[in-house]
């Protein structure tokens, strides 16, 4: 336990697995007081001290930004930072599976601006870089091609931006194009 107020349990999820087929060790924790209830994997730690944090604070976090680096240049990765860098406090969704961030670049008015989605069960990420009224998705991706992370979240995120996800294409568009 963490406190007297918080019960922890770890064990093997019984469906949630990695890409080598591999049960993901799990941990969950409830906080009687708060009446909450938080899933949680072995990057969860990595991520979760940073909720409510400015994102710089995560990516200068050398273990943290690993994950973007797996996917990102250094060259994409500073861009990213940079449009991010005007934002607020990171929050997370799904009881703690998820960690979320919105920023624009310093007196852009919001454009460039980007985000980031985490999923700290599965170690992967979706970063989207907005730049005249385009957005570019950095993602992990399915065998088939559509991103790991989407629904919900990322639709309240692109509605910020004045767009849709176009399931055909598998990208984001403006509203009300074709």
């Amino acid at each position: 336990t963490k406190n007297k107020n918080t019960f922890m349990l770890s064990g093997g999820s019984a469906y949630l697995t990695n890409e080598y087929g591999d049960l993901i060790d799990m941990r969950l924790s409830y906080d009687q007081q708060a009446k909450e209830l938080w899933f949680s994997s072995q990057h969860s730690d990595i991520f979760q001290k940073y909720i409510g944090q400015h994102p710089q604070d995560l990516l200068s976090d050398k273990d943290a930004r690993e994950i973007f680096l797996t996917l990102m240049s250094p060259e994409e990765f500073k861009t990213f930072r940079h449009n991010i860098s005007t934002a607020s406090g990171i929050y997370s969704r799904n009881h703690g599976r998820y960690i979320i961030a919105t920023g624009m670049a310093p007196h852009s008015g919001g454009d460039p601006a980007a985000f980031f989605i985490v999923d700290t069960i599965y170690y992967q990420f979706t970063v989207g870089l907005y730049h005249d009224g385009y957005m570019r998705l950095i993602s992990s991706m399915r065998e088939n091609g559509e991103l790991t992370i989407g629904g919900d979240i990322l639709d309240e995120i692109l509605e910020n931006y004045n767009m849709v996800w176009d399931f055909e294409n598998q990208k984001p568009r403006k509203k009300g194009q074709p």
